[in-house]
């Protein structure tokens, strides 16, 4: 019904109704510290969809209405995270008419609704992206099976390009930070420094019907 709702996890009852939007919601995000929502969904144009652009709306979760004008961001959106601080959102595009490529990341401000000058891109275009819990390290991954580690503040990457046999599954950092596992589409979990970018155990073998990974909320177990 191109409206999204919000429940009580404890009980179960509805507590908002959002919307309408102009097309089905792509994604959604929370802030951290306020009541806030981040919806992202495609323009409508004759009553069509436009998917070569992506509305970000904040809204207010208590209210049911926009906390003021959307980011206008001229791409398909794949992805949303706000990061830690509560003052930018990353956003994961399939492509950006703007920047002229395909499958990049790149935090936008929230306050005054303009992305940042850095700008996350592999030789491939970005397959996926997540954020570690303090929000200081950026992972990426691309089709082909190769991940890069990235310091959030300048863009640089912070170790050389960590290649796969196959294609990347899943990606996960610890709760601390200090580690993190990718998966692989032929079953291998490999942990590595969030330090150095580096192995720090040989790889696991878990078998081609992997699902995901998960780690334990004392980091002990994967």
């Amino acid at each position: 019904d191109l409206h999204l709702h919000l429940w009580n996890a404890n009980d179960g009852k509805h507590l908002q109704q959002i919307g309408p939007f102009p097309s089905p919601v792509l994604e959604v995000a929370f802030h951290p510290a306020n009541p806030w929502i981040f919806i992202a969904s495609h323009p409508s144009i004759d009553g069509r969809a436009n998917t070569t652009a992506t509305l970000v709306q904040a809204w207010d979760t208590l209210t049911g209405t926009p906390t003021g004008p959307p980011m206008n961001i001229h791409g398909q959106m794949r992805s949303l995270a706000v990061h830690p601080d509560g003052q930018r959102i990353l956003c994961h595009l399939d492509f950006d008419i703007d920047q002229g490529d395909r499958g990049h990341a790149q935090f936008w401000n929230i306050e005054d609704k303009t992305p940042t000058p850095v700008i996350f891109r592999q030789q491939n275009p970005i397959h996926a992206v997540i954020m570690n819990s303090t929000g200081t390290q950026l992972l990426t991954s691309d089709a082909d099976g190769t991940a890069r580690l990235w310091n959030t503040e300048d863009g640089t990457p912070i170790s050389s390009p960590l290649r796969h046999t196959s294609p990347i599954k899943e990606m996960k950092f610890s709760h601390h930070g200090r580690f993190f596992a990718t998966a692989t589409d032929n079953g291998i979990v490999q942990l590595w420094s969030s330090a150095s970018g580096t192995p720090l155990i040989p790889p696991m073998d878990v078998g081609s019907s992997i699902v995901g990974i998960a780690f334990h909320p004392e980091d002990e177990e994967l």
